[in-house]
């Protein structure tokens, strides 16, 4: 219930997905002074195993300096995604792998003289971390994405900019107003409303509407509110679908656990 989303009418468009944080949420956030950062590059260089552990143990190191004891077996299985088919040898031999890369990156660290994997007397196998000197180190300013790294990269390319002019366009206008219309144009391709090209039309009406001169179509805000009303009667419909089933009536308790709450609900508010 974080995010929300708006997607294109047609699902064989090749206009932006959006997604949106939830208002609510992102108003508690704002009220706590919070602020949400994640690691990207280094979680890039990790492998999907070693991701998943990473996420784990940057939630326990948050508050902690040692995790608590995992048994092997169900972390392997349960949280990194290996198969339980695999034997406990196999799984601690992977399992140390990706202690070892981990390590790499001082996100945990180990005596040069202690396993990291240790056997109990009920020939269990467990392993506990020990938060390295990456979760020590100030926390660095979020970083900007670059052009290359931006999802309206791959869109002005589909209008056939090249590289440099897609990276100035995103350098001179601000994100919203050009995803808004980027938008705009592809839907007028669509429509044949273009009469020269959609670099030309893209970036005349860029220079308009960041001067305060010109606003969005409104067929393109028609477009818009017909997308959002098929959008809810689709969710409505696969709600019912889910509540109901084919032959039976939704139960109160399955319309008490679905129904909308008030936010006092969600905070425990009394």
């Amino acid at each position: 219930g974080f995010l929300s989303y708006r997607l294109p009418h047609d699902s064989q468009s090749n206009r932006l997905w959006n997604f949106y944080w939830d208002p609510v949420f992102y108003e508690l956030c704002g009220q706590h002074g919070g602020r949400l950062s994640f690691d990207l590059n280094l979680y890039r260089q990790l492998d999907p195993a070693s991701r998943r552990l990473f996420l784990l143990l940057h939630k326990v190191f948050y508050r902690r300096e040692v995790s608590p004891v995992f048994a092997v077996r169900r972390l392997c299985e349960d949280v990194l995604g290996f198969s339980g088919t695999l034997t406990n040898g196999e799984l601690n031999r992977k399992l140390l792998a990706i202690i070892e890369k981990l390590r790499g990156h001082m996100v945990v660290t180990l005596d040069s003289n202690e396993s990291a994997i240790h056997r109990t007397l009920d020939k269990t196998y467990v392993v506990q971390f020990r938060k390295g000197a990456y979760f020590h180190k100030r926390r660095q300013a979020p970083q900007t994405l670059g052009a290359e790294s931006s999802s309206l990269t791959d869109a002005l390319a589909s209008l056939g900019f090249e590289n440099h002019d897609a990276a100035q366009l995103q350098r001179r206008y601000k994100p919203a107003l050009l995803k808004e219309w980027i938008d705009i144009t592809l839907v007028a391709r669509t429509l044949g409303k273009i009469r020269r090209t959609p670099q030309a039309y893209l970036v005349d009406h860029l220079k308009h509407a960041a001067s305060g001169l010109r606003t969005a179509p409104d067929w393109w805000l028609t477009i818009r509110k017909q997308e959002d009303r098929d959008q809810d009667q689709q969710q409505w419909q696969q709600l019912k679908q889910k509540l109901s089933g084919p032959n039976s009536q939704p139960s109160k308790a399955e319309l008490d656990e679905n129904r909308p709450q008030r936010i006092g609900e969600l905070l425990n508010f009394k």
